[in-house]
């Protein structure tokens, strides 16, 4: 016979880790779907602030190259666990592949936001990841949003960090860029 208890249990810890990165622990993108829309519709009855970072690891690509990709898994492991203890509390974290990660931080404004961003990118800054053999420094590019009355959707938020990461990126790498912030 089989238990219901124990088949529940089961399926709810396949489904937890269906939406669950298997590299680095943190959610995965079927995960950050499901926060996102469950936030956009607690942010469309209370419109409190919800902001987005899209975090960008800085010449990850060279890091898989040059050292291979085991040390690349390593480094990622270790830097998401960085990202993880620099974020609050409220904010969820998730692996968007290779070296992107977007952090959804609910009921906080642009300013707020922009200050946990400025402390994530010195944690990751500050870290050296143990790789058991080459030293790394490695550096974040970061683009911040808020969505904002009439966004449908999260797309277009999301499409909003990734231009301001993009920005950081090309105006000179471990920075925090918020487009909305800058009037742009």
């Amino acid at each position: 016979l089989i238990n219901p208890l124990r088949l529940f249990l089961k399926m709810e810890e396949m489904d937890q880790q269906c939406r669950m990165d298997h590299l680095t622990g943190v959610g995965n993108r079927a995960h950050f779907d499901e926060a996102m829309q469950l936030s956009i519709e607690q942010n469309s009855r209370q419109p409190n602030g919800l902001t987005l970072m899209l975090v960008d690891l800085d010449n990850f690509k060279q890091i898989n190259d040059t050292h291979g990709h085991d040390v690349g898994d390593i480094a990622l492991r270790q830097v998401s666990e960085v990202l993880r203890r620099a974020l609050r509390a409220q904010d969820i974290l998730c692996r968007m592949g290779g070296d992107e990660f977007l952090v959804i931080c609910p009921d906080t404004d642009l300013a707020a936001v922009v200050v946990v961003a400025q402390r994530l990118r010195a944690a990751v800054e500050a870290f050296e990841p143990d790789t058991g053999g080459p030293q790394l420094r490695m550096t974040v590019s970061v683009g911040v949003a808020i969505r904002e009355p009439g966004m449908q959707g999260f797309n277009s938020l999301v499409k909003l960090a990734d231009q301001g990461a993009y920005a950081a990126k090309e105006t000179g790498r471990n920075r925090v860029i918020a487009l909305q912030a800058a009037g742009a």
